[in-house]
This record gives C-alpha cells, structure tokens and sequence, in this order.
C-alpha cells in the first residue's frame, strides 16, 4: 500500500520540484541532494531537490528535502480594459418631500412628483414634548434624479493601475528583470499583454509516496 504522509506533520518526506518552466541561476538545497545547478534549464514538475538520499555505506535515506532555486522564468499577464463605461449622474438640486409619522403612521405632507430613476436620501427628526420624546416625528425626503451615461474609457490610464496591483499583489516575491507591454483591440476593448521576465524561487514541496506492507 501507498501511505500519503500528513499535511500537517511538518517532518513528513518531501521532494522539491519545479513550479515552473525556467532557467536556474542557483540551486541551494538546505536538505536533500540538489539535481540541478547554473544553466540548467526545466519545466514545470521537473526534480529539483531531491528527498531522496544517498548513504555513506551505500545506503539511502528519505529526509523532508528543502531549500531555494531561483530561476529566470517568464509569465504572462492580460488585461481587457473596455472601451466605453456606464457612469451615473445626479441631478444637483433635489425634490423636497415631507411626511409626518404619527404613533407609527406615515402621513405625506406634500405630494410633488419624484424622479423615476431617482436616489434619495432621507432624515427623521422627533418632536419632544416636556424633555420626552414624543411617537411623532418628521420625515424629510430629498430626492435626486439620476440619469445613466456611457462614456470613453481611459483606458491606459486604467491598465497602468490594474497592472500596479497585480504586480502587488502577485509579484511581490519575485525580480522582475523586465517587462514588454504589447497593445491590441477589438470592438469593445483595448487588451494589454505584458511579458515579464523575473528571477523568483521556482522549488515547491512535493510529496514522496512511502510504501509500507
């Protein structure tokens, strides 16, 4: 039978294989035997550390093999920014209404048209009588009307902060050694294709199946 070691046995056996297509610049195998070194170049799932140990008298030993390969690798990201946007504006004097809420019950005060695509923004105040508050209060309603727009994009000023937050957020671990930036489009949108080439630790753990009987 094959056993699977636990996730979250932290001495379980382990390889360390390639994340990703690359070339290595340095191989720095903490534990294991390291099978790659400068200039050599791998894919995805490639052995690079491996947990797999020979002994002194000829022997092997399995360890929880660790370590850093850095490697010049290349990624590509898209963006599709599109052409037009829909915005929405307001109108900037509002409609006016009032009510009145009596023991629970509202009672309009004025009943003038509102906008039919509208946004409003409402306040109730409560009358006290004798410093206690009172089961009546007034409503004010003001009402904006909104009407929808379509307008053009800027779109490479909306690349250029879409692609800043990608490299945040996805590129914080790695070099990045260069970048190209090519430009195409279609009827609705305008796409950003950027080639990076970075340097980043390409080795991650990978599990050695233990055969027991």
């Amino acid at each position: 039978t094959e056993k699977i070691p636990e996730e979250t046995n932290d001495t379980a056996p382990r390889n360390m294989k390639a994340a990703i297509d690359g070339q290595i610049v340095r191989a720095d195998a903490y534990c294991g035997d390291a099978f790659v070194s400068a200039g050599d170049a791998v894919v995805k799932g490639d052995l690079l550390i491996s947990g797999v140990v020979e002994t002194e008298l000829g022997g092997v030993r399995i360890v929880r093999a660790d370590g850093t390969v850095i490697a010049r690798t290349h990624r590509e990201e898209k963006f599709a920014i599109p052409k037009k946007r829909r915005a929405a504006e307001y109108t900037d004097t509002p409609v006016c209404r009032y009510a009145a809420r009596l023991f629970g019950v509202v009672v309009p005060l004025t009943f003038c048209s509102a906008p039919q695509d509208r946004a409003a923004v409402s306040s109730e105040v409560s009358a006290e009588f004798g410093g206690e508050r009172a089961s009546v209060s007034l409503i004010t309603e003001n009402i904006y009307g909104r009407r929808i727009t379509v307008k053009d994009t800027d779109c490479e000023t909306v690349f250029k902060n879409e692609c800043l937050l990608r490299e945040l957020f996805c590129y914080n671990d790695k070099k990045i050694l260069d970048k190209q930036i090519a430009v195409s489009e279609n009827d609705n949108y305008m796409i950003y294709t950027v080639d990076y080439s970075c340097e980043e630790n390409i080795a991650k753990p990978s599990k050695i199946l233990v055969r027991t009987n």
